[in-house]
């Protein structure tokens, strides 16, 4: 190896083979050069290491932010993927709902349009019919809109300062017609609740879908017993039967949207009511239980006598109505 007689300093030089070399020259005397060598391989070799590590990083690292994304993607879209399965599922069982009144409908208006010059006496039984089935389709419509509204988050509770006893009695009173029909009556017992901060609207729709379910699985004739209680912290309404009763594995199944047990308590309900009643009761904070009468069915709902939390929010997918969960009306 020859080095210029000018150079002086470090200087990096190519060898044969594609080696690289440190040569530092320094003048020793008059037109002599001092020249050390250090070959560079391996710092070449450590730089190639640091190199292929940082690169192994860098694409393990994009590998795990890669997962941790669609981790974190598939965790975000769990409650959107839940809100299309039940709107999937709520549209299918309306239209199963809708599809045996509209039926009969159709098939009383076939019966007349068959018969045009018998009265309307001659046709009462089917009249009735139709009028029966509609009133059902009436009633079924209105509790898809409230569960409706209940999902978008549109519907909402304004508790106010009430008499909760004179609630109780006017839904028992809205009620009597009804129970009439079924050859009931609703006997209401207790010693009261008093005043309370409940939204009375709700609150009575609440007591009305009781004593309904309650009036549709009680012997005819039969009573339905309504009792209010005030505890330390929480008010009870309890309202009985003494119908064929829900077994206890089936008792939390009936909160859920068109869920029925058999056909002995089905009667002519679209299993929507108690879906409603639990967003009443733990939108006001409480809890609704079901539990035996010996015989029948006896629904105890217990609310706080504080103003609700406004984080409860009703969860379609809530596991128990016993307990306390965030829920949206």
């Amino acid at each position: 190896m020859a080095a210029r007689e000018s150079a002086s300093g470090p200087t990096v030089i190519r060898l044969g083979g594609e080696e690289d070399v440190l040569v530092y020259s320094q003048p020793f005397v008059e037109g002599r050069i001092l020249q050390a060598v250090r070959s560079l391989q391996p710092v070449e070799d450590v730089e190639r290491v640091a190199t292929l590590a940082v690169a192994a990083a860098g694409a393990g690292a994009l590998l795990l932010i890669l997962a941790a994304s669609w981790f974190l993607a598939g965790r975000a879209l769990v409650p959107i993927r839940r809100a299309l399965e039940r709107q999937q599922q709520f549209t299918a069982d309306a239209s199963h709902e809708l599809r045996t009144p509209l039926s009969v409908v159709d098939a009383g208006v076939q019966v007349l349009l068959r018969h045009p010059d018998q009265t309307m006496a001659e046709n009462r039984e089917v009249l009735d019919s139709i009028r029966d089935e509609a009133q059902r389709m009436g009633r079924l419509v209105g509790s898809m809109l409230a569960l409706a509204r209940v999902d978008s988050g549109q519907a909402e509770i304004d508790p106010v300062e009430a008499d909760v006893d004179e609630l109780v009695r006017a839904a028992a009173r809205d009620m009597e017609a009804l129970a009439s029909t079924r050859h009931s009556r609703i006997q209401l017992a207790g010693p009261g609740i008093g005043r309370a901060l409940v939204d009375p609207d709700r609150f009575k729709q609440l007591v009305m879908i009781l004593v309904d379910n309650a009036l549709r699985h009680a012997p005819e004739p039969g009573t339905v017993e309504v009792e209010c209680s005030r505890g330390d912290r929480s008010l009870v309404l309890e309202v009985a039967d003494h119908g064929p009763g829900i077994p206890a594995a089936e008792r939390e199944k009936v909160f859920e949207r068109f869920y029925r047990v058999d056909p002995s308590r089905s009667g002519q309900g679209a299993g929507l009511g108690l879906s409603i009643a639990r967003w009443i009761v733990t939108t006001h904070g409480g809890t609704i239980t079901l539990h035996d009468n010996h015989p029948g069915l006896r629904a105890r709902v217990t609310l706080p006598v504080a103003r609700p939390d406004p984080g409860h929010l009703y969860s379609p997918d809530a596991p128990s109505s016993d307990a306390r969960r965030p829920t949206p009306p």
